[in-house]
């Protein structure tokens, strides 16, 4: 073989040689770099490296597996942020990954545990919401019933006349509005489960059963410190009522029209007081009422199957067992035509109008707006509601607090009022308070 033959066929073998190291050895060399990045769970690098190989072996097919890695990775963090009751983190990944395995069951996983925790933590606002969202998953219903009962129980948020009160979910109480009678002066309180605002007082259940007063105490409606043994209280215009452990009733205020002559009331299980009148709901289902009756607004002994009452200025509201609700008194204004209102779960009767909470949430309202005191349809997560004088607040499920927007604009020559920040509420938070 002459020199030039061999030449020719070395230069051969070195552009074959060299077309094999390009296009089958490096793609070999890179193909295994990649397989091995997936081994070490290093997805994205290998991801890389297959999409820069234009469809080499089965590249496509890693590519997808990788990703299925990438998933099956964050799966098991969250998986095992579950198991270690860090249930916010994994919903938050388990929300990215709808429709991996079984991504979507435990989220509602997760969820239930947050509610539970709530639950728990004595957030019982925050759970009773959180159970409501889960639906018919588990005994959710069962347990947002349960939750309901012991939130309904408790007044957490009040309206007064002119002033704002509500519970923190660590028993302090938190207070805006109009101060010259000292009924917000309640920032040294603690350990408060039940609270209601006057007209110019505002009157805070304990723990120990004990109840104290702050506030305007001409007739005596802040005379509370003997009392023993409470378990709800309610303040009306300038009197005051509790409710004992036995189902009896005390009151002490201005007792004109009899208001206070509660002490005869047995088989008590909630109480109202309104401008001059006072209703009792017994456990049978029934109602009472004493006091001023020019408006009918005493006349409840036809109610039954009752589950909730509150009285206003001149009415009366009553919730029934199947969420519908009924209405004596003065209805000039309208707030008494609240009788095509369905799945209510809880009422509020102010001066001359009427809230309702629906049990999705929202609010409805009927009776005067001169001041925007009805204007709560927009209210969404709504689990309490309270009717002042001429404002209304709201208490959310995330443990904040809404209120009507006060028409500045408007005056009342007839009871002066003014406004005096009542619904000053927007940074209030955590609020909500159980023991």
């Amino acid at each position: 073989m002459n020199k030039k033959r061999i030449i020719i066929i070395a230069s051969i073998s070195v552009v074959v040689l060299s077309l094999l190291i390009v296009f089958v050895l490096v793609p070999y060399i890179q193909y295994s770099g990649a397989k091995k990045l997936m081994k070490q769970g290093k997805y994205e690098e290998a991801i890389q490296v297959f999409s820069a190989m234009d469809g080499y072996g089965d590249s496509e097919a890693m590519i997808k597996k990788c990703h299925e890695g990438i998933l099956d990775r964050e799966y098991n963090l969250a998986f095992e942020m579950m198991q270690a009751g860090n249930y916010q983190d994994a919903v938050q990944i388990f929300s990215t990954l709808r429709g991996h395995r079984n991504s979507v069951d435990l989220i509602f996983v997760c969820y239930y545990g947050i509610a539970d925790a709530y639950e728990k933590e004595g957030e019982y606002v925050q759970a009773l919401y959180g159970f409501r969202e889960l639906g018919n998953y588990q005994d959710a219903p069962q347990r947002a019933d349960a939750l309901w009962a012991r939130v309904a129980a408790r007044t957490y948020v009040s309206a007064g006349a002119f002033h704002t009160v509500g519970i923190r979910a660590d028993g302090s109480v938190l207070a805006v509005g109009a101060e010259e009678n000292g009924q917000c002066k309640v920032t040294n309180w603690k350990n408060v489960l039940d609270i209601s605002a006057g007209d110019l007082h505002t009157v805070a259940l304990l723990a120990d059963g004990a109840v104290r007063a702050v506030g305007n105490n001409q007739h005596g409606q802040c005379n509370t410190s003997d009392w023993k043994n409470i378990v709800a209280v309610s303040a009306g215009w300038v009197h005051t009522v509790g409710l004992k452990s036995d189902g009896t009733v005390v009151a002490v205020g201005h007792s004109e029209y009899d208001k206070c002559k509660v002490s005869d009331w047995e088989d008590i299980i909630s109480v109202s007081a309104g401008f001059s009148h006072t209703v009792g709901l017994k456990s049978d289902g029934t109602v009472v009422a004493i006091g001023y009756n020019d408006a009918n607004q005493c006349d409840v002994s036809g109610m039954q199957n009752i589950t909730a009452i509150s009285a206003g200025s001149y009415h009366t509201v009553a919730l029934k067992a199947d969420g519908t609700v009924v209405a004596v008194g003065n209805d000039e204004d309208g707030q008494c035509q609240v009788s095509q209102w369905r799945d209510i779960v809880a009422v509020s009767a102010g001066s001359n109008y009427t809230l309702g909470l629906r049990s999705d949430g929202t609010v409805v309202a009927a009776g005067n707006n001169e001041y925007g005191q009805c204007m709560v349809s927009e209210w969404r997560n709504v689990v309490q509601i309270s009717a002042g004088a001429r404002h209304a607040v709201g208490l959310k499920a995330d443990g904040t607090v809404v209120a009507t927007a006060y028409d500045v604009s408007a005056s009342d020559a007839m009871w002066n009022y003014a406004y005096d920040g009542q619904c000053e509420v927007a940074d209030w938070t955590n609020m909500g308070n159980l023991p």
